[in-house]
């Protein structure tokens, strides 16, 4: 009987054990996740703003162009 309540108690030791490397598996991978989505949601605002950068400068070309234009029109010898 003695052998049989040693049995049970090192099987639920080793079941702790394992329950508790498992628990701090999962919290682990849990962090990782949570800094994966951080870092995700960082790159995400950072596109954005990459976008939004590239549209001004795009607005800032075409505002550009069209006041060359009016200067090579303003400068253009008239014909009469």
């Amino acid at each position: 009987m003695r052998l049989i309540s040693q049995h049970v108690e090192r099987s639920s030791q080793e079941q702790a054990k394992g329950s508790r490397q498992i628990t701090t598996s999962i919290e682990h991978i849990s962090a990782l996740v949570a800094q994966l989505s951080s870092s995700q949601k960082t790159q995400a605002r950072s596109s954005e703003q990459l976008v939004a950068s590239a549209q001004k400068m795009e607005e800032s070309l075409r505002a550009q162009e069209a006041a060359l234009v009016r200067l090579q029109d303003a400068t253009k010898p008239k014909t009469a």
